[in-house]
């Protein structure tokens, strides 16, 4: 299958995880994923996904998204200054080894007026 990506070039994907289930922000989830070779993301939620989920509202300079699962609020925040927590290699194995898992959303305007308009937000 042939994607489209945020800069506007085309990347094929053959490759499927079916029925995955993932959380983000306390937020339970279950999609089908298309394998990507991308480095340095682990899950881009792409415009299939956003639709998906009907109505939403994107409060830009609050950095946040609003929209209803199961006729339930859900709302995703952006990370805010300080929020973030730097750890070292030894600090990442030791959390993956026992279990932990890093996701990371990035949402991003191909909207050249709304450059730098990016939307951040990860969950460990």
């Amino acid at each position: 299958m042939l994607i489209e990506v945020a800069n506007g070039g085309t990347m094929i994907s053959d490759s499927m995880c079916r029925g995955v289930n993932w959380s983000l922000q306390g937020h339970e989830f279950q999609n089908d994923f298309r394998l990507l070779e991308i480095n340095g993301y682990d899950l881009i939620l792409g415009l299939d996904w956003l639709e998906e989920q009907g109505p939403m509202q994107i409060d830009w300079k609050k950095m946040k998204m609003t929209f209803k699962k199961d006729n339930s609020k859900v709302e995703l925040k952006a990370i805010q200054d300080g929020e973030l927590k730097f750890i070292n290699c030894h600090e990442l194995y030791k959390n993956w080894t026992q279990g932990g898992q890093l996701m990371l959303l990035h949402l991003t305007t191909t909207d050249k007026k709304k450059k730098g308009k990016d939307f951040l937000i990860a969950y460990l």
